[in-house]
């Protein structure tokens, strides 16, 4: 037998011992691992992910935490938070909660149509004044108006 072809043969047998040595890896592996499979490793990998990434705090607009501000709203002066978010600062033009001069103007349009405008959205405000129901608009819109004093009707 030639140098070469004892090289060749003894390549060839060092490939196939890699081969079995990784296929006997891999069906230990499997076997070793069989209790959880491969689905529910990689659900518990993403619930450790998102538990790792979750925010600090959240920010809702709408929905249930709007409704249930609106609906404290209602039962006295407070104003929801969904609204303060803007109208206690002013941003983006909206009048500010207490300011008589923001508001003046605003209220000779009648109750009607200031809750027509936070239903609907006018100029930076969403449509449907952050998910609540005519009466929660009304009794948001009221609340801050009673800090402005002012009232409309």
């Amino acid at each position: 037998m030639s140098d070469d072809s004892a090289v060749k043969r003894n390549l060839i047998l060092f490939i196939l011992a890699l081969v079995v040595l990784g296929v006997a890896i891999f069906v230990i592996a499997q076997t070793v691992t069989k209790d959880t499979s491969q689905v529910e490793r990689n659900k518990l990998g993403e619930k450790a992910m998102l538990a790792r990434i979750k925010p600090v705090g959240e920010v809702t607009v709408g929905g249930a935490a709007a409704a249930g501000a609106a609906t404290a709203a209602a039962s006295g002066p407070e104003v929801p938070g969904a609204c303060m978010g803007c109208h206690g600062s002013g941003v983006l033009g909206a009048p500010k909660v207490g300011s008589k001069d923001d508001w003046t103007p605003r209220v000779g349009q009648g109750m009607a149509a200031l809750v027509a405008n936070a239903k609907n959205g006018k100029g930076n405000m969403p449509a449907q004044g952050a998910g609540m129901d005519d009466a929660q608009l009304k009794a948001a819109i009221t609340a801050m108006l009673d800090k402005a004093g002012l009232s409309a009707e």
